[in-house]
């Protein structure tokens, strides 16, 4: 493989790593106003630090897996693997389901 190819290869990794932060921070922060917390509230109640709690939601953190697991269980919810509907769907999004 040309040196070249490689190159785009790694710069396409790198955009689909930042847009599935990118998708779990907005589905974490629609998680939190779901739920009526501020992120202070969110915060507190996760551990985080508000500047922690702000660059998750923001797509620049993820935590290993079983940090995220415990972030979303912390603001109520849960992480859950559902079948794609459509290629343009979010790499993660926040499901609301009736009550």
């Amino acid at each position: 493989m040309h040196k070249k190819n490689y190159a785009n290869m790694e710069e396409e990794k790198k955009e689909y790593m930042y847009a599935v932060h990118a998708d779990i921070g907005r589905a974490v922060a629609e998680l939190r106003v779901s739920k009526g917390l501020t992120i202070e509230e969110a915060a507190e109640r996760s551990g985080l630090t508000e500047l922690r709690m702000a660059a998750v939601e923001r797509g620049r953190i993820l935590d290993r897996p079983h940090m995220l697991a415990k972030l979303v269980e912390a603001l109520g919810g849960r992480l859950a693997i559902v079948p794609e509907e459509s290629k343009d769907d979010p790499h993660c999004q926040f499901i609301e389901f009736d009550e």
